[in-house]
């Protein structure tokens, strides 16, 4: 898959996201403006708290549409502890 290609399953994840939600999801799209897709979603990932994205998709059980399973899939993208992390969250999914 290319970085291309990738950038399209993102995109198509914040869409299915923003069905849920009333308005947009602007705050992630600024952050892939600013950082670029891979950093972006490593940071999101990585961050303590769990992003309302991640719980609204689990919580409407589309878990294979969340970042963390995009990051888990596209290993090739991701450093080690992104992909750690990502498959934490999918894991213990229903303890978060």
């Amino acid at each position: 898959m290319t970085e291309e290609e990738f950038q399209q399953l993102v995109e198509e994840t914040i869409s299915i996201y923003e069905r849920f939600i009333p308005g947009a999801a602007t705050a992630t799209r600024e952050m892939i403006v600013r950082r670029g897709v891979i950093q972006a979603l490593s940071s999101l990932v990585q961050n303590a708290n769990i992003q309302r994205g991640f719980r609204i998709l689990r919580d409407n059980n589309m878990l294979n549409r969340t970042f963390e399973q995009l990051i888990v899939d596209n290993p090739e993208f991701f450093d080690t502890t992104t992909i750690e992390c990502a498959r934490f969250r999918l894991e213990h999914h229903g303890d978060l």
